[in-house]
């Protein structure tokens, strides 16, 4: 009898389990496209699986961010964490986030009297240090084009039609919830509009890696209309939709 009851039990609250993972995500498309006319479509094979996900690169390091919902491959090799997207900040600031995490899963803390950033040496964005009290540079033996990619196309059809996109890609010093091991960080920035940082987290060896990149940059699209924020805020209809 106890048996019966239990799945009677799994078998009532799973539909109502996927109706809510459905929810979450029409809600949060509904919400890009209302408020800053992100149009944002589900990658096929994805499932949401959580929201509002806090996560760092390294456990050890303050930078990092919370995402609004989680997605999961059907086979579980691959963990999507979509953005709030961020108002009124400047465009710098999805670009100084993009270098600071690649520091930060390399470890590379800074002295307490250390300043570190992006240079540009020889063609190439290299880390350097320099003591605040010092006008002197130390250069970091780590060329930064090895784990990052800037995309900034004349078309960016293909690359949530941005203006400029940051791909870094990076191992994780901890598997994140013990399976993913490379974590690719992708900051998206559009003129007018707000800027967005995703995630994509795999498994070791992943042979989809490239498929659901494609994926992941058609899945959003940045309207070429730049959204009033103000007129959006004080409509009736926003506050009901």
């Amino acid at each position: 009898m106890r048996i019966i009851i239990t799945l009677f039990i799994v078998l009532f609250f799973a539909p109502t389990d996927i109706s809510a993972q459905r929810k979450l995500f029409k809600e949060y498309r509904s919400e890009c496209a209302r408020r800053f006319d992100i149009e944002i479509i589900k990658p096929k094979g994805f499932k949401t699986i959580g929201k509002m996900v806090p996560f760092r690169v390294n456990e050890g390091r303050s930078i990092g961010s919370f995402y609004r919902v989680a997605l999961e491959s059907e086979n579980k090799d691959c963990l999507i964490l979509y953005p709030f997207f961020i108002e009124n900040r400047p465009r710098g600031i999805a670009k100084n986030m993009a270098y600071g995490e690649v520091m930060a899963a390399l470890n590379l803390a800074p002295e307490e009297d250390d300043e570190m950033g992006p240079n540009l040496v020889n063609g190439k964005f290299v880390l350097s240090r320099r003591k605040k009290t010092s006008r002197n540079k130390e250069t970091v033996k780590l060329d930064t084009a090895h784990y990052m990619r800037v995309i900034a196309e004349e078309d960016m059809e293909n690359y949530f039609n941005a203006d400029t996109v940051y791909v870094y890609d990076v191992p994780l010093l901890k598997p994140y919830k013990g399976i993913y091991k490379e974590c690719i960080g992708i900051n998206m920035v559009k003129e007018g509009h707000p800027f967005g940082m995703i995630k994509v987290l795999l498994v070791e060896g992943c042979d989809a890696k490239d498929k659901y990149m494609k994926q992941l940059f058609k899945s959003i699209r940045y309207s070429d209309s730049i959204p009033d924020y103000k007129a959006r805020m004080k409509s009736k209809n926003y506050k009901k939709k």
